[in-house]
């Protein structure tokens, strides 16, 4: 009687470890997938909230990607300022705007690259790193503040003294030349902290007068004309940046603001 052809073993291995194989090469496929889609790209991210402002709001361009309006919210369940508005009615900047929108968003637009000027002026520095959050620089329809801000125990000048520190010098040379460049009448203003003396026989009118003094001879030194500067006071503790603490030490500071060229022509004026 013959007998069967006893069958060799399979070269490949055993059928279930084949099929495990499989299975953890798509794992670990599946996890590289996760970390890939886990890591952010903050630019594509700006990008995709500037996109979608854009499709939601009411505006012609973008000029900003990724900024949500100040009183606005990522959280709202209603859309802010979602007025219904005509193609010609509709603006190139987000937000409310005054009455006078013709007069105004041209300029807005301005200074808000301004301050987008400024601000890249110290990211250029890298030995400023470290004072960025003591160098304020803000836009508004009105014009641009750059406030020099103290901290507790990071003073922007000398206690009871108008000497700058080295963190003012170095801030104020890397931002002279584009406050040159930029144009727009200057105006300088000192603040002291209500109630607290950074010195014995102190008097912070004066104090805060000598400091925006020697604010301005910083930025003259560095090739900004005198023709520009419009104005430069102390104001001692009258204006706080914080009015419901105005004893902290936040409230010590420097201000240059850039304001509209007096006499501007009005974009509407038709002859």
């Amino acid at each position: 009687m013959a007998m069967k052809k006893k069958h060799a073993d399979h070269g490949g291995g055993h059928g279930w470890f084949v099929t495990f194989a499989d299975l953890m090469g798509l794992l670990m496929a599946f996890f590289v997938v996760l970390v890939a889609f886990s890591t952010q790209d903050k630019k594509k991210m700006a990008i995709v909230a500037g996109s979608m402002r854009e499709a939601f709001g009411s505006q012609k361009e973008v000029i900003a990607d990724g900024i949500i309006d100040i009183e606005g919210s990522p959280a709202r369940t209603i859309l802010l300022n979602n007025d219904a508005r005509s193609p010609d009615e509709t603006s190139n900047l987000a937000g409310p705007l005054s009455k006078d929108r013709a007069d105004t968003e041209t300029a807005a637009r301005g200074y808000a690259r301004a301050a987008a000027t400024l601000r890249q002026s110290l990211r250029a520095m890298p030995d400023l790193a470290d004072v960025t959050t003591q160098i304020i620089i803000e836009s508004s329809s009105d014009g641009v503040t750059i406030a020099l801000v103290d901290e507790d125990g990071r003073s922007m000048f000398q206690a009871g003294s108008p000497a700058p520190s080295q963190r003012v010098i170095d801030a104020l040379a890397a931002l002279s030349p584009s406050l040159r460049s930029l144009g727009y009448p200057i105006e300088i203003s000192g603040h002291t902290a209500a109630g607290v003396s950074e010195a014995q026989n102190t008097d912070p009118w004066r104090l805060s007068a000598d400091r925006a003094a020697a604010v301005r001879s910083l930025l003259a030194s560095n090739g900004v004309p005198d023709s520009r500067f419009k104005s430069v006071e102390g104001k001692a503790a009258t204006q706080p940046m914080f009015p419901d603490a105005p004893q902290i030490s936040a409230n010590r500071r420097v201000t240059i603001a850039l304001t509209a060229a007096p006499g501007a022509v009005p974009m509407n004026l038709k002859p």
